[in-house]
């Protein structure tokens, strides 16, 4: 099998360098027509790996990669097989894999969600590939660029000098050694521009760290939200500081017609404080319930008379705080589309606002103004995110393979009931209500934290994608604007010991 997968990669490789389409149709049919059941999980990878790297070239073949629409459907599959080959090869051992594949499926994932706006997920992939490979030039070069543009969005001057002085020395390193040959000439050209900016050696900008109380468990807390880069800070995509840091993403300043004019704060504002407050709040009860995980039954859990089921199921009150911060968490999605709705002014009735619902045309697959026509990198970024979530009514597959999971793990808190197992015990192969249309959805406990924290970590993204495309909003508004006069308005902070 590896000999016929060594044949299909060669005559990918040269069908991509002749630029012939049929041939890769026909490598595209002879790639779907092998039987998975027969391969390794690193056979298996190199497959989904492959088909990744067809799209990628009829992409490119097509000019696809000059283009800014938001749809493309080589992207997509793209982006799904490097996903699957992703899943498959993460916990291999690298002496299984013997060549940088691993290296390569994760660089080319991370740089193709980049190319659509995903620079959060982007910058995590690379990050892990340079940690498993400190060598690995592309992953430290393409990391680099990432940060440049990231730090646009940045309204924080120091937190500003600080990614782009990290983007300058991801360039030099990568330089140093050693990238390929039609990356160098490019990175080159990325240093003398950051060296125009700035002398970067005589910069020391600093990141600001939240001052914590006493409390050891206040400490502990800050740091497992920065170590999983949970954090509502765009520093914590860079660095990992072991206090934390604080959540202080807000909205740019937003530019609104006198007329429109109110004493309250505008709309916009208020919807992303209802959902910062919610995110942290999911946030902490994650925490919360990992760390009672390792206590005693908690004291409301004693005295509940309960049958022995015989099939190792957790009934604990850490379990139902991760369900209610599973769902808090997945309900900040569609609350994202309200404020899209707002601040895009589509004027959508509240029934026609989700998350999937918020992007098109009523009733069509088409992309409603004002986003088709949009350049607008980090909302773009924020409609593939959608991608990323399984909706019912879409006739389109998505782009996460495990978006399926995501959607039956919510479906079943709200509408069923989810079944949390203990690890050492869960056998789901044997277990006769595997199948997730059934009334019940059966898990184990470490699968249930680290979805949860997965899709935690999706929400995050979300929100520093929305603050950044209302800011890239913002100054298209200003750069295009005839108005003479502008009144500020002043914003004042919620004091934390302030809080009604």
């Amino acid at each position: 099998m590896n000999q016929a997968l060594s044949k299909l990669g060669e005559s990918i490789d040269s069908a991509t360098s002749e630029g012939n389409l049929d041939a890769l149709n026909n490598c595209l049919a002879q790639a779907k027509s092998i039987n998975v059941e027969n391969l390794s999980k690193v056979q298996e990878a190199t497959l989904n790996y492959f088909i990744a790297n067809i799209h990628y070239a009829k992409r490119y073949i097509k000019n696809e990669h000059l283009s800014w629409g938001w749809n493309q459907i080589n992207l997509e599959e793209e982006i799904y097989h490097l996903r699957v080959a992703h899943k498959l090869i993460i916990n291999e051992p690298i002496k299984n894999i013997q060549t940088d594949l691993s290296f390569r499926i994760s660089t080319n994932l991370a740089n193709a969600l980049n190319y659509v706006g995903r620079f959060v997920e982007a910058i995590e992939l690379w990050d892990f590939t340079i940690k498993q490979n400190p060598k690995f030039a592309m992953a430290i070069g393409n990391r680099a660029q990432a940060y440049f543009y990231y730090a646009r969005y940045i309204d924080s001057t120091e937190l500003r000098n600080y990614m782009l002085k990290a983007s300058f020395q991801d360039f030099k390193k990568a330089l140093k050694i050693g990238v390929e040959d039609h990356a160098r000439a490019s990175m080159i050209q990325w240093v003398n521009k950051l060296s125009d900016i700035a002398i970067w050696d005589n910069i020391h900008p600093s990141l600001s760290i939240i001052k914590t109380t006493e409390s050891d468990l206040e400490v502990e807390y800050r740091k497992w939200c920065s170590l999983n880069r949970l954090t509502l800070n765009s520093s914590n995509d860079i660095s990992w500081a072991k206090q934390g840091f604080y959540d202080d993403l807000v909205l740019p300043a937003i530019t609104l017609p006198l007329e429109n004019s109110s004493p309250l704060l505008p709309s916009p504002y208020s919807i992303f404080n209802q959902l910062k407050q919610e995110y942290v709040s999911a946030r902490y009860l994650i925490f919360e319930a990992i760390q009672d995980n390792k206590h005693d039954v908690h004291f409301s859990d004693r005295g509940v008379v309960l049958f022995d089921a015989l099939d190792y199921r957790l009934y604990r009150f850490w379990v139902e705080k991760l369900k209610m911060a599973f769902l808090g968490a997945h309900a900040i999605f569609d609350k994202i589309a309200y404020l899209i709705n707002e601040y895009w002014q589509l004027h959508l009735p509240p029934k026609r606002i989700d998350f999937y619902k918020i992007w098109n045309i009523k009733g069509k697959a088409e992309l409603a103004e004002p986003f088709s026509s949009s350049t607008n990198w980090p909302l773009r970024g924020l409609y593939w995110l959608s991608k990323d979530l399984y909706y019912q009514s879409s006739p389109t597959r998505s782009i996460n393979p495990d978006a399926k999971i995501l959607h039956d793990i919510r479906n079943h808190i709200a509408h069923k009931y989810l079944k949390v197992h203990d690890q050492f015990f869960f056998y789901p192969n044997d277990n006769p209500d595997i199948h997730p249309n059934e009334r019940s959805y059966p898990i184990s406990s470490s699968q249930f934290v680290a979805q949860t924290i997965n899709l935690l970590k999706l929400t995050r993204s979300a929100l520093i994608y929305l603050a950044a495309a209302v800011k890239h909003e913002e100054h298209h508004k200003k750069r295009n604007s005839n108005r003479g006069l502008t009144l500020p308005m002043m914003i004042n902070l919620v004091e934390d010991d302030l809080r009604l």
